[in-house]
């Protein structure tokens, strides 16, 4: 495990934050889909259209994004560049004196994105005790098309310079955007736990109705949004203006660059040859990744890096394509046991989302230590394909739709001796084995490309990720039919 002294605690706060916020946005419109409904009293057909709308735009707008970002060219380089460390922009003239200057700037991508974020969620929020009375379903129904489409733009922009961006300083602080995403998933089921359970135990005479007290709660959502995107916002600011002093980096052929001193990397690059001395020749990665100036101005081909990338791209795209089967299984498996306010189906379902993302927590955690790190080729492509043996784990040894149970009655047999417990350890391994897998490939893909293809190689990395998340969603509603 990295000691305080090997990484800037700034620097990887700040790469945290940053994970949080734009996984946070999500989880409020999740959260917030029954305070929509009540909104949207009056209007069936826009109560039962809401949340596959909103999953549509949000996956249309994502992948776009993604796509466009990551196929935008990147001009041909000059003889020499003045760059800081954190300067994270490629600016050049192009050759030909007739043809416009073009920018890549990931700077201000990240920037522009958690910008976004926070003032939709102000206007969000705004609008949980503005306007209420409106009878307008559909002019509400409209906003907030437009707000999850706002929303998820940032998020992309948002996604897609960090990732380029941290490519440059790091493995350690690829797993800082991984934890803050966990951390973002795993607060969630809990705050719905605790809301849930205080709502049982209400008394009836208690003031507030249950759409007042819905208004609130989502209100208090979409404030802790805005403010995340905002504190992400700061601490780039600040980590900016933290940089050394600009220096010249002289890319003639035949000279060094000026490359940048992180001792973070380097000890994360001793440690790993430590742990693969006794690794296969072709297995090996070239982990010696130093930090690099940004501002390197230089022609990259994307499909020729998707070709170098062809690996840690398959594995993310596997492992996200797979992840989002949880929330059916979530959902579909009943508890066995009762007696406990644990097992009341309401609260039953936000705890077992609760187990799976503290398995996702507890796998990019563990990345934070080198040796807990997948290396190797063959080691993805057998990790990645053996997590599709979850889904059959599921439906042999859990009880979907109380099938062991007869509908949800009283356990007996199989089911007294399965319990809800294989079903939990089921659920906290495939969370540990999404967060595990799919952070050590992002962190492994900077080794994969050359120095000044990182930044692009970062932004590829987010497509694959759009693209895993898409096949996913549409591979989770065909379960919920199949299992249905």
């Amino acid at each position: 495990m990295f000691s305080p002294s090997t990484v800037n605690r700034l620097e990887y706060m700040t790469f945290l934050t940053i994970g949080l916020s734009y996984l946070w946005p999500w989880n409020c419109f999740l959260s917030a889909v029954p305070y929509f409904h009540s909104r949207l009293a009056g209007h069936l057909a826009l109560q039962q259209n809401l949340s596959s709308s909103l999953m549509i735009i949000s996956t249309v707008t994502s992948t776009a994004t993604f796509i466009l970002l990551a196929f935008k060219r990147t001009p041909p380089a000059h003889k020499t560049s003045k760059v800081t460390k954190h300067t994270i922009s490629v600016t050049e003239s192009a050759v030909n004196s007739g043809e416009d200057e073009e920018t890549v700037n990931y700077e201000n991508r990240v920037i522009l994105g958690e910008l976004l974020i926070g003032a939709v969620f102000i206007v969000l929020a705004g609008s949980c005790v503005l306007f209420t009375n409106s009878s307008s379903g559909i002019g509400y129904f409209l906003f907030l098309l437009l707000a999850i489409f706002s929303s998820t733009l940032g998020t992309s922009l948002a996604q897609n310079g960090s990732f380029a961006i941290v490519s440059l300083f790091g493995p350690i602080y690829t797993q800082a955007i991984m934890v803050g995403q966990a951390i973002a998933g795993i607060l969630p089921p809990i705050v719905s736990m605790l809301s849930i359970i205080s709502s049982l135990s209400r008394d009836d005479d208690k003031p507030g109705t249950d759409e007042e007290i819905s208004g609130k709660s989502t209100f208090f959502y979409f404030l802790v949004a805005s403010l995340a995107a905002l504190i992400a916002f700061t601490l780039f600011k600040l980590v900016l203006k933290t940089g050394p002093e600009e220096i010249l980096t002289n890319t003639e052929p035949g000279s060094s660059a000026v490359l940048l001193h992180d001792e973070a990397v380097q000890s994360y690059n001793s440690l790993l040859a430590e742990s693969s001395t006794t690794a296969n020749v072709e297995d090996d990665y070239d982990y010696d990744l130093e930090v690099l100036p940004s501002g390197r101005a230089h022609e990259v081909d994307p499909y020729k890096l998707i070709l170098k990338l062809r690996v840690p791209i398959f594995t993310v795209f596997s492992v996200f394509s797979v992840t989002l089967a949880y929330p059916v299984f979530s959902e579909l498996v009943l508890p066995v046991h009762t007696g406990s306010v644990i097992f009341n189906r309401n609260v039953f379902i936000p705890f077992a989302m609760f187990v799976w993302n503290l398995g996702d927590l507890a796998g990019r955690l563990i990345c934070g230590s080198s040796k807990w790190v997948v290396r190797g080729d063959k080691n993805f492509i057998m990790y990645s394909i053996g997590r599709f043996a979850f889904l059959p784990a599921y439906l042999l040894f859990t009880n979907i739709n109380g099938r062991l149970t007869n509908g949800g009655g009283a356990a007996t047999g199989l089911s007294q001796w399965l319990g809800d417990e294989v079903f939990l350890v089921i659920h906290f391994l495939f969370g540990f084995t999404n967060g595990h897998l799919g952070s050590s490939a992002m962190m492994a893909s900077p080794s994969y490309v050359d120095p000044e293809e990182r930044e692009k190689g970062g932004s590829l990395m987010t497509l694959a990720l759009s693209l895993g998340l898409t096949v996913g969603a549409l591979f989770s509603l065909a379960l919920v039919h199949i299992l249905a």
